[in-house]
């Protein structure tokens, strides 16, 4: 199948294809501008190509655009909401990889705000450590769209929004340190999370404890982290 999208204000979708555009005898609707036509073939005549849907109507080529192939079918009508880097990067192959299914996502940041736009279910590794009303829709939040956003509606569309559960674990704002990070990665660990997003900013003056973060890091992912 072939998803175009209609160019023009009107255009006539016909029961066959036609030799005189003015021709309406054989006109059984009509799209409007940005509407999606699914073509399952092609029939073609002087005129040019003349893509046909599964109820055997036609449109002209001529006045469509073709959309791109790995849009995945449930984001087709928001087309037009759909973020420039989500197709230069064809990110709707992603949705079809069943790896989706039962993956845990770790974000280590600074908290994840259940948001209307993230369907996946979000596990607080660190209740203890509360997100402020100034943090709600900070960087963690974000991430968490990044990753498994599901709004087409408002432009908001994730690389994986089928991914089982999301685990956060918050970092203060101010006053990070590199144990903070380890213990997080710690209750990531614990959780047996293998794949971990983490947004690491801190000052430490002790260059002994920036080791031992490195190499926590690289015994994680030693271990398949």
């Amino acid at each position: 199948m072939t998803t175009f999208k209609v160019n023009v204000n009107k255009l006539n979708v016909r029961s066959s294809p036609v030799t005189d555009f003015d021709n309406t005898e054989n006109v059984v609707s009509v799209l409007l501008k940005d509407a999606v036509f699914t073509s399952v073939g092609m029939l073609e005549n002087e005129l040019g190509s003349w893509p046909v849907n599964i109820e055997g109507h036609t449109v002209s080529e001529k006045f469509l655009s073709q959309l791109q192939d790995d849009i995945p079918p449930e984001l087709i009508k928001y087309h037009d909401k759909i973020p420039k880097i989500f197709l230069d990067f064809h990110l709707g192959k992603l949705w079809e990889l069943p790896m989706q299914k039962g993956l845990k996502v770790g974000i280590i940041d600074n908290g994840v705000v259940k948001d209307d736009a993230i369907k996946t279910a979000i596990i607080d590794l660190n209740p203890t450590s509360q997100i402020r009303q100034d943090e709600f829709y900070y960087h963690g939040t974000t991430m968490a769209c990044m990753i498994a956003g599901n709004d087409p509606e408002h432009g908001i569309i994730g690389i994986a929004p089928g991914i089982e559960t999301i685990y956060s674990y918050k970092i203060p704002s101010e006053n990070t340190t590199p144990k903070m990070f380890i213990d997080a990665l710690d209750a990531m660990q614990i959780e047996n999370v293998r794949l971990i997003n983490m947004s690491c900013g801190f000052y430490e003056e002790d260059f002994s404890a920036c080791i031992e973060l490195q190499e926590k890091i690289t015994q994680m992912a030693n271990s398949g982290f």
